[in-house]
């Protein structure tokens, strides 16, 4: 499983969950699961999600999103 972040393939278990809001094009949102390394946590964590933010208005990470079924 890929952390959704850096994207570097890891075993389930070796990644955190964590849940964040995510808005859609339309203006609704949704609470969805994201799962992060635990260098990316730290991260997310330290810069208040600034990373994760600007990639989640990404139209590439939207369409993962779907392929992966979150959205």
């Amino acid at each position: 499983m890929k952390c959704m972040l850096c994207e570097e393939d890891f075993e389930k278990e070796e990644l955190m969950t964590s849940q964040a809001k995510f808005s859609f094009d339309d203006g609704k949102e949704k609470v969805i699961d994201i799962y992060l390394c635990p260098e990316c946590l730290v991260e997310t964590a330290t810069t208040k999600g600034a990373k994760l933010k600007k990639k989640f208005k990404s139209d590439a990470f939207k369409e993962q999103l779907k392929e992966w079924g979150i959205i």
